[in-house]
């Protein structure tokens, strides 16, 4: 009983991911997503605080010149639009040791790209995409850095992934009430903290913020996808949450009640 709304969980989550991601992330191409936003922001503001070889290194992967003019605060059009260079592994390495240097250096800017981005995730702000990557481009997509380097695959349903496509195109008109996944932070949130009450609970929502801290640092744009699963977690931890509580309230009375036969008994042997 315990278990079954964490099976359901995953089972959905799985599901709709099948369906609706149709990226093909296993290239280094695409692994230099999680650095192009936060590194646009730090460059467009500290360009002068990079020394040559830093420079160097970025320019190996994208021009200075296209990281910071063609760029958002809740996209990477520059990836998009095919301005980032192949790279060997050698080159691709290098450029993380320097991105992660680069970070160190200006954790102020990079918390305040990330903050001001996971926001507009949760589905908080006007900024949220609800669409795939693929669907954002207005160009010809062999044109874009995914088309180019062949990072695209088809959705395991076509018909499932235009249904979902639809669906969230209607329903977006009322996302400030449907499509936001703020109340399940703060629901997973208050789940750690009652882990006495709640154990199962507070576990799943440990695994789940694990997640979620991972895309809050690395997500490369506010693409409600990246935390479909904090989405369906609100919903499907409710139940779950109620079932817990009703069962820890049964145990406290059934311990008061043992207990007090107990009691009874050795006041009854002390007579």
């Amino acid at each position: 009983m315990i278990l079954f709304p964490l099976i359901l969980f995953f089972i959905l989550t799985s599901l709709i991911a099948s369906n609706y991601f149709i990226l093909r992330p296993a290239s280094n191409q695409y692994y230099l997503t999680a650095t192009l936003n936060p590194l646009s922001f730090i460059v467009s503001k500290r360009l002068y605080s990079l020394n040559s070889e830093e420079k160097d290194h970025i320019k190996s992967v994208i021009s200075i010149e296209d990281l910071t003019s063609i760029r958002s605060d809740y996209e990477i059009p520059m990836f998009h639009k095919g301005k980032v260079n192949r790279v060997t592994s050698e080159q691709y390495n290098s450029f993380i040791v320097t991105y992660l240097k680069i970070v160190s250096k200006n954790l102020d800017l990079f918390f305040q790209n990330r903050i001001k981005l996971f926001i507009a995730t949760l589905g908080t702000l006007k900024n949220t995409f609800y669409y795939d990557d693929a669907l954002l481009a207005d160009y010809p997509l062999q044109k874009t850095t995914m088309g180019k380097f062949k990072i695209l695959k088809s959705p395991v349903s076509v018909g499932l992934n235009k249904f979902l496509n639809n669906y969230i195109d209607i329903s977006k008109k009322y996302s400030f009430a449907l499509w936001r996944a703020d109340w399940c932070l703060i629901l997973a949130i208050i789940c750690m903290l009652l882990a006495k009450v709640l154990p199962y609970s507070a576990l799943i929502s440990a695994l789940l913020l694990l997640r979620i801290t991972l895309v809050f640092l690395t997500s490369p744009a506010a693409l409600f996808k990246y935390i479909y699963s904090l989405y369906l977690f609100g919903f499907l931890i409710l139940p779950f949450v109620l079932l817990e509580y009703f069962e820890y309230k049964k145990r406290k009375v059934e311990n008061a009640a043992s207990t007090t036969v107990v009691s009874k008994s050795t006041d009854y042997f002390h007579d």
